[in-house]
């Protein structure tokens, strides 16, 4: 488990099925995502999935459930996944759209890369989005994290999308950074 100021990040458990699913089936939530709106039963998939990979060894995916100090209601997901020779990591987050522009992905997000650098000592976190997602993208610059590449029609609309094709953004942070971005830190 993983504790920020407003947020617990941990493990999912059997009884979140509806939790998720209340943004993971929602399309308005996921307009900007490569995945989704999920059937109930995508839903339940993918909780099996995480569920199951809590007992992978080695392991090389960390799924959290987000969830609110103040009321313990979850209200969306994040994770970090070990890539190439466990040197880097990718880290992504949704939250439902009701928790939305309340500074809770920025908290999430620098809690990932905390736990990426500090507990799994990789060496790169990135993370992308399409362009035209701001929210997502001020996110990773709040954390401090670079643009280091900008994709042209590099991310694969969704069947019903009105674009097959829209362009995407890498950000990226070197351990290197995170420990001297810590040392500015009150």
């Amino acid at each position: 488990m993983l504790h920020t100021e407003s947020l617990v990040l941990r493990p999912y458990r059997a009884d979140d099925l509806a939790a998720i699913h209340d943004y993971a089936g929602d399309p308005e939530n996921l307009v900007h995502l490569l995945w989704g709106p999920n059937s109930e039963a995508e839903t339940r998939e993918f909780l099996d999935r995480v569920l199951a990979n809590e007992h992978a060894h080695p392991r090389t995916e960390f799924d959290f459930a987000v969830e609110r100090k103040e009321d313990g209601r979850l209200i969306g997901g994040c994770g970090i996944a070990l890539v190439g020779h466990r040197e880097a990591a990718e880290v992504g987050w949704v939250l439902h759209r009701d928790f939305h522009r309340r500074g809770y992905g920025t908290e999430a997000c620098h809690e990932l890369l905390r736990f990426g650098f500090e507990t799994l000592g990789v060496h790169r976190i990135f993370a992308t989005c399409r362009a035209d997602n701001v929210a997502s993208f001020r996110v990773m610059e709040k954390n401090g994290m670079r643009r280091e590449a900008h994709f042209h029609h590099n991310r694969p609309g969704r069947p019903g999308d009105p674009e097959r094709w829209y362009d995407e953004l890498e950000y990226a942070m070197l351990e290197t950074e995170w420990k001297g971005r810590k040392r500015l830190e009150p």
